[in-house]
């Protein structure tokens, strides 16, 4: 069975809380440095430090230096020394998260309590969301590679899948990303660099205050650590020695160009489904696959997966001027297809006979389409009366988890039953991507409402079947950019929202979301 493989760049993710009142009872001293108004206000270059005791004591350091905010002399958020985060927001610190080799190194930092340690990044997210949604090994075979932070497991992994479970017992899955990818089912295949520093990031899961307190999680990213030499060839021999078992290739928060010309050359050879989500960093380094999308060259099946902000910046490097025309006023304002159209268009303009798709999220207003015909899609919200949205970090890695599993499906999934629905009466006659954008948006939505940062498929399933998501199919990109018609306002804008109804799950999903046979299987998968 062909594969399903996710490159990524991993982190590891130090999870901490801020209660003002606990540490002003610790340092009297401690509001000088850290207040809650509008924002999370910290002041520059304190140092804050945190111990985990999960798998040893491990102690670590941050110092508070935001150079892209300070620097900005227009910038709002950094005032009279102090940088205003809000929640939600994600920021780059100028220097690494490291571990700490003694208490006396910096006697005035910090101290905030520990919640966890654990494994995130873009691509390892939507690799265990995929998991998540299709829990059986055997029906969906998952592969990620990365540059590794730590040894291998060695002579242990001759042992497997035989002592797996003594082997996980002995090794921290918080400190060995090996580990962690065979405690869920994920096959790793990791390059291992002579010398590799760990990246990390400080998230920041709350802050409470006495009058106000931020429940939408604070990210601060960890300075990068020098590439690591070799890497994208070894990466590269790892894909051509499996290059007859590719399936669908996602790149996902790449951030070095020797791995992505790496993954990028496996894609093209292999004839692979190419899945590329062109997060800001990401793009950065994909200028072979930007360089193919302004020429005529033949390119595999291939996906574009962005936010809103992600595709306007992805548009310049196609000559679109950002105009007065966005396609959100705000967070929560109905979506201009008719911009969405224009920028599309600019990307896609030389490639009009591409086997291609492109998925566009938008937040609390759903996410935009566009297929192979160049018809434009768009899916609103789910919505619960009982539901409370606690985190709308990494929801856009359960969308493109979502689609990767489906698009892989569509081709390679050796499904017995039809993936995508039948055409009732309300469907258009291309059903099937306006039918992934509903299982995407119930992905995105479960974890939105999951106290625990998780995706479970049962709940995407109960989704599916009980509640109502309205998506509808347009014209082309061309005729909507030179005639808005009567959907559509004078701004380009939807008038009214079309009809909602339950997508419900074909057999094809239900039977990629079967559950293991064992229940061990989670533990065995290699």
């Amino acid at each position: 069975m062909k594969e399903l493989w996710v490159l990524g760049s991993a982190v590891q993710d130090i999870t901490v809380s801020i209660d003002l009142e606990w540490l002003a009872r610790r340092n009297p001293t401690v509001g000088t440095a850290i207040t809650l108004d509008q924002g999370l206000r910290l002041k520059h270059d304190i140092t804050v430090t945190t111990q985990n005791g999960r798998s040893g004591l491990q102690e670590f350091r941050a110092q508070i230096d935001i150079p892209r905010i300070k620097d900005d002399l227009k910038s709002k958020l950094f005032k009279d020394g102090f940088y205003v985060l809000a929640g939600g927001g994600k920021y780059t610190l100028r220097r690494q998260i490291r571990e700490r080799c003694s208490s006396s190194e910096d006697p005035a930092a910090v101290f905030l309590p520990c919640e966890d340690v654990s494994w995130g990044g873009g691509g390892l997210n939507v690799a265990r969301y995929i998991r998540a949604l299709a829990p059986d090994p055997g029906r969906v075979p998952l592969v990620y590679s990365d540059v590794a932070m730590n040894s291998p497991l060695g002579d242990s992994k001759l042992l497997w899948p035989r002592d797996a479970k003594q082997i996980l017992v002995e090794t921290g899955d918080d400190r060995c990303l090996e580990a962690y990818l065979y405690r869920h089912s994920i096959d790793p295949v990791l390059f291992y660099p002579k010398e590799a520093a760990f990246r990390r990031n400080l998230v920041i899961s709350g802050v409470f205050g006495a009058a106000r307190e931020i429940h939408n999680k604070i990210v601060l990213r960890g300075a990068e650590s020098n590439g690591a030499s070799g890497a994208g060839k070894g990466i590269l021999d790892m894909l051509n020695g499996r290059s007859g078992r590719l399936g669908l290739v996602l790149l996902n928060s790449i951030r070095d160009h020797e791995l992505f010309d790496a993954a990028y050359g496996a894609f093209k050879a292999s004839g692979a489904i190419g899945m590329f989500a062109l997060t800001e960093r990401m793009q950065q380094v994909a200028g072979k696959l930007i360089d193919d999308l302004k020429s005529n060259v033949a390119l595999p099946p291939y996906v574009l997966i962005f936010n809103e902000e992600e595709l306007y910046s992805f548009a310049k490097r196609f000559g679109v001027k950002r105009t007065e025309a966005p396609l959100m006023q705000s967070a929560e304002d109905v979506p201009n297809l008719v911009q969405f159209a224009k920028l599309v268009h600019a990307v896609i303009k030389k490639r009009p006979h591409d086997d291609m798709r492109i998925y566009v999220t938008l937040g609390p207003r759903g996410s935009l389409g566009v297929d192979s015909t160049g018809r434009v899609i768009h899916a609103a919200s789910y919505s619960k009366s009982d539901a409370v949205i606690y985190d709308t970090n990494t929801c856009g890695d359960a969308y493109c988890a979502a689609i990767a599993l489906l698009e892989w499906a569509r081709r390679h999934g050796n499904l017995t039953q039809e993936i995508s629905p039948k055409e009732p009466d309300y469907l258009e006659s291309e059903s099937e991507m306006q039918y992934f954008m509903a299982v995407a948006t119930a992905a995105a939505y479960c974890r939105a409402i999951s106290r625990r940062a998780q995706v479970d498929s049962t709940e995407v399933q109960d989704l599916l079947e009980h509640s109502y998501l309205a998506c509808k199919m347009f014209d082309d990109l061309f005729h909507i950019q030179r005639n808005a018609g009567p959907q559509l306002d004078d701004g380009g804008r939807l008038k009214e929202s079309p009809i909602a109804v339950q997508w419900g799950t074909t057999k094809g999903l239900a039977e990629l979301m079967a559950p293991t046979t064992s229940p061990d299987d989670h533990l065995l998968a290699s």
